[in-house]
């Protein structure tokens, strides 16, 4: 294992500057890497895959055996982490192709531990993410693959840390995480690892009372969002992400069928998933509920899609273009924030200024003028002590928006819950242990791995293994099931009759 993180651990001839915070340190390492890096140099520093062919076999002195040499970035491009991973594989020293490929891997690990986290920036990393990327590697691949990978993961680490790119330390000591075989599902580790990563009963249960009890907006949003979560495998990204009008419908020998145009992430290509029968009837109830509480802020959107440079005012506010003092109430009418006394006796052209500065954010966060998504609200609409949303801006639905409706702050359960008095008595944790519910209960009803890989988003049948919490006995009654089909299939009186090498059509004479 040593001699596996040895061979992946280098170090990169680089110079920091001698001062800024992290997040300049971070973007002048990128911007160096940019003009002085080592592979890809024909390819734009953006592009998803990185043609190194000429490079590795200048550098290794063997010519490629299976025609070019590609370096392909995938998943390793959210949360601002390609810039930081282009940048040190552009500046690696002389190294292999597989080295390459490894450290792109590592990358999209520690991605997918500031997911997992809830880490939104690279500068945002500590030793916590750090461990999570560890574990993700020793519990998805072979040994020797975690083991190159834990390596290329600590390099990784270690650079951010010396070069002072991350806010925490990471000096911290990092789990020792060599591969270990599968959990016992019989086991108390077991158990406990499935007891904190799914939803309890409890949990499911307030949820269906929450989402019967919403009224205010925000509320509703919520609660739809979950049971889509409920109703298919997706990532709380993909399911944010949905197109205004994203209900397919199809007829399936007979019965109609529902799904959703979901757009796919992590490397998985756009498509529609399908929800299962006894979930559609809840899942277009949801789309109509999340396409009504929603239409003023697309509607607002749609203004700024033709007239960017100009404030968009409801009906009952337009008289207030132009004018020249605005009193107390009329900023507060056009913010929907208080307090604004420090407003007044501002021109309307100010307090237009001020609230389209925000309008480049909100594009960005909205996709643009090209798409039309379906989660947008007025600009306040999620703020926490309820004050009056802006009518004037929107703002996208967020992970944040979601996240805070679900928070546990000194373990009592989540706001939503307890503003509408359904206490469940303990938090989720995270919109991701719905995913992981879902796939478990589709392995429980007998969907095929390959299947399952499909729908969930998954490039592979391996990948889902991870999300299977099925128990030991669960596990002991499929393998009954399997062994007594596969004895009835066997029994003598279910074989087809003996055929001679002849031709003969009957039993032969042995039989």
């Amino acid at each position: 294992m040593k001699r596996c993180r040895s061979r992946t651990a280098v170090t990169l001839p680089y110079c920091p500057p001698l001062s800024g915070s992290p997040g300049a340190r971070l973007s002048a390492f990128i911007s160096h890497a940019r003009v002085s890096r080592r592979y890809g140099r024909s390819c734009a520093f953006e592009a998803e895959q990185w043609n190194v062919t000429d490079e590795v076999v200048r550098r290794s002195g063997v010519p490629a055996r299976r025609g070019e040499l590609g370096v392909v970035f995938g998943a390793a491009g959210h949360n601002g982490l390609g810039g930081f991973i282009r940048a040190y594989v552009g500046q690696l020293p002389r190294s292999g192709h597989a080295k390459l490929q490894t450290f792109v891997q590592a990358g999209c690990l520690i991605g997918r531990a500031m997911d997992a986290l809830d880490v939104g920036s690279v500068d945002s990393i500590n030793v916590a993410t750090l461990n999570e990327a560890l574990a993700m590697a020793r519990d998805r691949v072979s040994p020797p693959v975690a083991a190159r990978l834990q390596g290329a993961v600590r390099s990784l680490g270690h650079f951010l840390h010396t070069q002072g790119m991350t806010h925490a330390s990471l000096s911290g000591a990092l789990q020792v995480s060599l591969p270990t075989p599968d959990l016992d599902r019989a086991g108390e580790a077991f158990a406990a690892r499935s007891q904190k990563l799914l939803p309890t009963d409890r949990f499911l249960e307030a949820l269906t009372d929450a989402y019967r009890l919403a009224l205010e907006p925000a509320d509703i949003i919520i609660t739809r969002i979950l049971l889509l979560l409920l109703s298919a495998p997706g990532r709380i990204n993909e399911a944010l992400a949905l197109e205004e009008h994203p209900q397919v419908e199809r007829d399936a020998g007979g019965i109609p069928a529902l799904g959703l145009r979901w757009r796919g992430s992590k490397g998985a290509a756009d498509g529609v998933k399908w929800i299962t029968p006894d979930m559609a009837p809840a899942v277009r109830n949801a789309c109509l509920d999340l396409h009504r509480v929603t239409a003023e802020g697309r509607a607002i959107k749609a203004w700024y899609d033709k007239e960017p440079g100009m404030l968009h005012l409801p009906a009952a506010l337009a008289h207030l273009r132009g004018k020249t003092k605005l009193t107390v109430e009329e900023c507060a009418e056009l913010l929907g924030r208080r307090p604004v006394e420090k407003l007044a006796g501002t021109s309307f052209e100010h307090v237009e200024a001020r609230l389209l500065a925000r309008l480049p954010a909100a594009m960005r966060d909205a996709g643009g003028t090209q798409t039309h998504p379906l989660l947008l609200m007025p600009w306040g609409a999620f703020d926490a002590d309820r004050r009056p949303s802006c009518p004037c801006m929107f703002e996208a639905v967020q992970y944040r928006h979601v996240a805070d409706a679900l928070s546990s702050r000194d373990g009592r359960p989540g706001s939503l819950f307890r503003r509408l008095g359904v206490d469940p008595g303990e938090a989720i944790g995270g919109t991701h242990s719905l995913r992981r519910w879902v796939m478990t209960e589709a392995l429980r009803g007998g969907l095929p791995l390959k299947k399952l890989a499909e729908w969930s988003g998954h490039a592979s049948a391996r990948e889902v293994t991870t999300y299977d919490y099925r128990t030991a006995a669960e596990m002991r009654t499929i393998v009954r099931r399997v062994s007594a089909a596969g004895r009835s299939m066997a029994r003598p009186s279910d074989r087809p009759p003996f055929r001679s090498h002849s031709g003969s059509h009957g039993p032969s004479k042995q039989a």
